[in-house]
């Protein structure tokens, strides 16, 4: 039990810097991104953030799919969009562009974030009754 008092803030230090939070996952290093792709936390907080954040900017209000690319940087353009925008940056961008960008994300990704996070969730709980069942703290 000692070694996992240890181990434990080692590990969640290592999820949590590279959820995407802290590095974004293309300032990675190839040799890490696998840190990445096994962490939980970054599929629940891409997940959250996906649908938290989501806005269609291809819908006829905002960029009309490309047709409107003026609305982009320029609130005026375009002022029956609803879609969040960074009012504090200088290019006044949308916040699903600046997020979806600086974490990699895909709304379309949502489901397979959520499915992730549950197996790696079950997974977790199954080695957690092995490890307890091991060390005969959980008899049966």
């Amino acid at each position: 039990l000692q070694i996992a008092s240890v181990l434990i803030p080692i590990i969640v230090g290592i999820w949590v810097a590279t959820a995407g939070l802290v590095v974004p996952k293309r300032k990675l290093l190839n040799q890490f991104i696998w840190i990445y792709w096994t962490n939980p936390l970054q599929y629940a907080l891409d997940g959250l953030t996906s649908v938290a954040f989501f806005c269609d900017l291809n819908k006829p209000t905002c960029l009309n799919a490309g047709l409107n690319p003026t609305c982009a940087f320029n609130p005026t353009e375009c002022p029956s969009c609803d879609c969040a925008r960074l009012l504090d940056s200088p290019a006044n961008t949308f916040v699903w562009t600046q997020i979806s960008y600086n974490r990699s994300l895909h709304y379309n990704r949502v489901p397979y974030d959520m499915l992730a996070l549950f197996l790696l969730a079950v997974l977790i709980r199954f080695l957690t009754f092995m490890a307890l069942k091991y060390m005969k703290h959980y008899r049966t």
